[in-house]
C-alpha cells in the first residue's frame, strides 16, 4: 500500500537498472500475467463460492471479499501500469484522477482488513466458541462495510491532494501534498495497515493454536482413560453402552477439532504469503522516505523493485493456495474452470450434482453452529 508521487519519476529510476525497451518488455509481461492469473483465479474463486453452498460460509464469504479486491487490483491497477508506457501523462481527467488512483490503496486495505476478520471470526470460533458468531447474513454486511471504511480511512486521504498537474505540458495525476502530510500519510498507512495487522493476526492465530493443541491434548487423555476403561470389558452391559455413547462422542470431537486445525492451517498459510508479499513494499516505502538519499543506490533500487513485484504477485497466489490445501475449493475450482472452458452452464451443474453426490458423506471444512449438530448426530 504506496501513495504514487510521481508515476514518471518512479518509473524513471525502474527504467535505469534496465534499458527502456528491456524494462517495457518486462512490465508488459509481467502485467499481463497478473491481469491474466489474477482474473482467472479470483473469478474462479468468487464463482465456487456462488456455486457452492457448503462454501458460503463465515468463512468463506470472507474469503470472497480478498478476492473480489484482488480482481479490482487484477483489472484495474495491472492494465494502469501497462498502459503508462504507452500514454503520455494522465489522459482521463481529473475526476478519475480522485477515483481510480486511490482504488488500489483501498483494496490491498480491504484484503489486510478481511485478513484481520477471519483472524477474529476464527478466535471467537475456537477460543471462545460459546459467545455469539458472524451468521453468513452478518457476514455480507460485514463485508460492505470494510470495503466503506477502507475507502474513508485508506482511500479518501490520497483522493484529497491528487489532481492532474502539467509538467512540461503533460498531464500528470500525483497528489499535491507537503512533505509532512505525506511522510504522516505513509506512517500511519504502515502503522494502521500493516503493523497493527500484523499483531492484531498474530495474537488470533497464536490463541487459536494454543486451543486447538489444548483441545487435542484432553482428547488424547480422554481416549486414553476410555481405553482403559475398556480393558476389563465384560464387567457390565451398562458400563460398555456408556462407553460405546462416549466413543462416537470422541469419534464426533476429534472429527471437529481436525476440520478447525486443517482449515486454521489453510487460513495461516494465507495469511502469511501476504504478509510476506505484503511487508516489504511498506519497508522499502518507509526506507525511501526517511533514509539519506546517498542510500538510494543501485542495490536498493533492485530490492525495491522486487519488493513491488512481490506486492502484486499477492493478489494472484490465493486461488492457489485455497486449490492446493482446500478439498472444497479444488473442485469448486476445477467445476467452474471447466464449465468456463466449456462454455455450457448445463456442464456446472451437472459436475457441481456429481461433486455433491461424491461427497455428500464427508464433511464440509467450514460448519457453522448448526451443521455441526446435524453432522455430529449423523456421527
Amino acid at each position: 500500500m504506496t501513495p504514487e508521487r510521481n508515476g514518471s519519476e518512479q518509473e524513471a529510476n525502474q527504467e535505469e537498472l534496465f534499458d527502456p525497451l528491456s524494462y517495457k518488455i518486462m512490465v508488459i509481461a509481467f502485467f499481463a500475467v497478473i491481469f491474466a492469473f489474477g482474473f482467472v483465479g479470483n473469478v474462479s474463486v468468487l464463482g465456487s463460492i456462488l456455486k457452492w453452498k457448503r462454501l458460503r460460509n463465515p468463512c468463506g464469504l470472507l474469503i470472497a471479499n480478498i478476492a473480489a479486491a484482488d480482481l479490482g487490483v487484477a483489472i484495474i491497477a495491472a492494465p494502469l501500469r501497462i498502459a503508462d508506457l504507452y500514454l503520455q501523462g494522465w489522459p482521463f481527467g481529473e475526476a478519475l484522477c480522485r477515483i481510480i488512483l486511490p482504488l488500489q490503496d483501498v483494496m490491498v486495505c480491504v484484503s489486510v482488513i478481511t485478513h484481520s476478520t477471519i483472524a477474529f471470526e476464527r478466535y471467537r470460533a475456537t477460543v471462545t466458541p460459546f459467545k455469539m458468531r458472524l451468521s453468513s447474513s452478518k457476514i455480507k454486511y460485514v463485508n460492505l462495510g470494510i470495503w466503506l471504511i477502507c475507502y474513508v480511512f485508506a482511500g479518501l486521504p490520497l483522493a484529497i491532494p491528487l489532481k492532474v498537474q502539467l509538467f512540461e505540458d503533460t498531464p500528470y495525476c500525483f497528489p499535491e501534498w507537503s512533505d509532512l502530510y505525506r511522510r504522516v500519510y505513509e506512517i500511519y498507512l504502515v502503522v494502521v495497515f500493516i503493523v497493527a495487522q500484523l499483531m492484531i493476526q498474530s495474537y488470533a492465530y497464536v490463541s487459536i493454536i494454543q486451543t486447538l493443541k489444548a483441545k487435542s491434548d484432553i482428547l488424547v487423555e480422554v481416549a486414553e482413560q476410555t481405553g482403559k476403561s475398556l480393558t476389563p470389558g465384560k464387567a457390565e452391559r451398562s458400563l460398555s453402552s456408556r462407553a460405546s455413547c462416549a466413543g462416537i462422542l470422541q469419534v464426533a470431537c476429534v472429527a471437529r477439532v481436525k476440520r478447525k486445525q486443517k482449515l486454521v492451517k489453510m487460513l495461516l498459510v494465507l495469511v502469511i504469503a501476504f504478509q510476506i508479499c505484503h511487508l516489504p513494499r511498506g519497508v522499502t516505502m518507509l526506507y525511501r522516505e526517511f533514509a539519506d538519499p546517498s542510500l538510494i543506490n543501485t542495490t536498493f533500487k533492485y530490492i525495491d523493485l522486487v519488493a513491488l513485484a512481490l506486492y502484486y504477485l499477492k493478489h494472484v497466489i490465493n486461488p492457489f493456495i485455497l486449490f492446493t490445501m482446500s478439498a472444497d475449493f479444488r473442485i469448486g475450482i476445477t467445476t467452474v474452470c471447466a464449465a468456463c472452458s466449456k462454455g455450457e452452464e448445463s456442464t456446472l451443474e451437472t459436475e457441481t450434482q456429481k461433486c455433491n453426490i461424491k461427497r455428500a458423506e464427508e464433511p464440509p471444512e467450514e460448519l457453522d453452529e448448526k451443521q455441526e449438530e446435524i453432522w455430529e448426530q449423523r456421527v
